[in-house]
């Protein structure tokens, strides 16, 4: 049996994540009400910004939605940290590239990439055998700044598909999550993350 500050703990984490889950069903029906009744539905605003050439260490797996906190948490935690010499800025956040829509129930190709400042990215992947190198050349993307409260929901990528369409923008459609913050100690109209796709 837990502890009782365990237990009470496990219990707040799991209301939590109900009431996320419900949250996120009442604005997917909402905005579906909104689809059929021809109602206009009110879309993250987003943004274009240059991202310089960078190197990147990745590693992958095939993951359902309710895996990746296990395989993404320890990888943010080592390389988020002072040890990699990464690029300033947004270009040097770690984070996610999604290969495919996925779900509880539906799996799909993940990837941890961090970037790397070039002149080390020969020590660095020397340290991380397993992670692959690769070169990313310099481009657009555009994105949008989801807060805590909004995480479960699909407003994030409608609103980035809604865009593209109406810029006649084109993408490879591998979406990337790039945490802001630690959701755990977020409020819940904190910025946690960016979605972000490459622009072609």
């Amino acid at each position: 049996d837990l502890p009782s500050d365990d237990m009470a703990g496990e219990l707040t984490k799991f209301w939590a994540e109900q009431e996320q889950g419900m949250r996120a069903k009442r604005e997917l029906v909402g905005f579906l009400v909104d689809q059929l009744t021809g109602k206009a539905t009110t879309m993250y605003e987003v943004s274009v910004r240059d991202i310089p050439a960078r190197s990147l260490l990745s590693v992958g797996e095939t993951l359902a939605a309710n895996q990746i906190g296990d395989f993404a948490g320890p990888l943010f935690g080592l390389f988020g940290g002072p040890t990699i010499p990464r690029p300033h800025g947004v270009a040097g956040l770690p984070f996610l590239r999604y290969h495919g829509e996925i779900s509880n129930d539906s799996d799909g190709l993940v990837e941890f990439c961090c970037p790397v400042i070039t002149a080390d990215i020969e020590e660095v992947a020397a340290r991380y055998p397993d992670m692959t190198r690769s070169a990313e050349e310099a481009g657009r993307e555009a994105y949008i700044s989801v807060p805590k409260a909004d995480m479960g929901t699909a407003l994030g990528w409608e609103s980035l598909h809604r865009w593209l369409q109406d810029h006649n923008e084109h993408t490879d459609w591998q979406p990337r999550q790039i945490f802001l913050l630690d959701p755990a100690r977020a409020n819940e109209s904190d910025l946690v993350y960016e979605l972000a796709v490459r622009l072609h």
